[in-house]
């Protein structure tokens, strides 16, 4: 589930605050939390099947009139209905929403394919400066969307800063991950 408060912050102001995050459930008590503006979870499996293609993500990634592979399931689609509608903005992609942000927390849960999508997304988001110097880690160490929302608002978990170390392992693992053998 997606969740916006309020709908207008993303025009008026960049302290927006973003949350990305690794599932539906955990998504959906952060939102209820009110710790943050915005709650987008990621919805790709990268662990027990074929992974998704670099043109998949990025297209998933894009501006709505980038996209033309009706085929691929697109998590993003229920941000535009839900939350980017209510923003009036419907062509911007997640790039462009984490620019307009003020802060841009990745709230991770321990298990494999969330440990996977963080590292794709700090490879993704490597290159772009302003939207890298936004980014904390918030790491759990139990499933996030097995928690209510009152316990998520209590938590005292300290957000990491993202380095620029950070975004060089997460190259190197996300290359290795994707190569055709396990040599690198």
């Amino acid at each position: 589930m997606i969740g916006v408060r309020p709908a207008v912050a993303i025009r008026k102001t960049n302290m927006t605050r973003l949350i990305l995050t690794t599932s539906d459930s955990g998504a959906g008590s952060l939102r209820q939390a009110s710790v943050a503006d915005i709650v987008i979870p990621f919805g790709f499996r990268f662990v027990g099947g074929p992974l998704p293609s670099n043109a998949e993500l990025e297209t998933s990634m894009a501006p709505r009139l980038v996209r033309y592979d009706q085929s691929f399931d697109r998590w993003l689609q229920k941000v535009y209905r839900k939350c980017f509608g209510e923003i009036g903005d419907k062509e911007i992609g997640v790039f462009d929403l984490c620019e307009r942000c003020g802060a841009i927390a990745l709230w991770i849960d321990p298990d494999p394919n969330a440990q996977l999508t963080l590292i794709w997304l700090l490879d993704y988001f490597r290159h772009h400066e302003k939207i890298a110097s936004k980014l904390t880690l918030v790491q759990a160490d139990v499933v996030i969307g097995d928690h209510r929302p009152e316990e998520l608002g209590k938590w005292d978990l300290p957000p990491i800063t993202i380095l620029n170390d950070h975004f060089d392992t997460a190259c190197k693992a996300w290359l290795a991950y994707r190569g055709p053998t396990p040599q690198a």
